[in-house]
């Protein structure tokens, strides 16, 4: 984020939310590695950036829901064999 204030000023529209997004996605992949290694809770840096938190804690949520589907058996239940659909998770 320090980097997106410091070049807001040079930057076209276009190119400050193509930033934004490369952060967003950043602090998600994070959340979710974190998630992943058993962390809980987010980097001290992202104290006071809320769109850092935010993407951060959807990562931890991502991750969460993809592992709790790859222990779900009707989640494994290959699509042929049925109709597409865990009853759990739809």
């Amino acid at each position: 984020m320090a980097l997106y204030r410091v070049l807001a000023p040079l930057k076209t529209v276009e190119e400050l939310d193509e930033m934004l997004q490369d952060v967003d996605h950043n602090a998600q992949a994070l959340g979710m590695s974190d998630f992943a290694d058993g962390h809980v809770d987010p980097p001290g840096m992202f104290a006071d950036e809320v769109l850092l938190l935010e993407a951060w804690s959807a990562g931890q949520r991502l991750q969460a829901e993809l592992e709790e589907m790859q222990a779900c058996p009707g989640c494994q239940i290959p699509a042929y064999d049925w109709n597409g659909v865990c009853a759990v998770h739809g």
